[in-house]
């Protein structure tokens, strides 16, 4: 980790590591819930080698406010 300010900043490797960590047989999606943490940038490297989804907290809330705006779209790599 490494600190900026008020800001702590875990390396994406961390956040690999962890979710890896974490990840059970029985588990059809690991979600790591923290606004403050680039979950979004080791998501698809993620998802292969786990064999499931992998949900951000951003990525979800994001997906929640564009469908309450009644936007359906969705971009590969980022809607579940």
């Amino acid at each position: 980790m490494e600190r900026d300010s008020d800001v702590i900043r875990v390396f994406p490797e961390t956040i690999e590591w962890l979710a890896r960590s974490v990840d059970s047989d029985g588990a059809e999606a690991v979600f790591v819930s923290c606004g403050a943490v680039r979950v979004i940038v080791v998501v698809d490297q993620l998802e292969t080698p786990l064999n499931e989804l992998v949900i951000c907290s951003i990525q979800a809330m994001a997906k929640g406010a564009l469908r309450k705006a009644g936007i359906n779209d969705s971009k590969s790599g980022y809607d579940h």
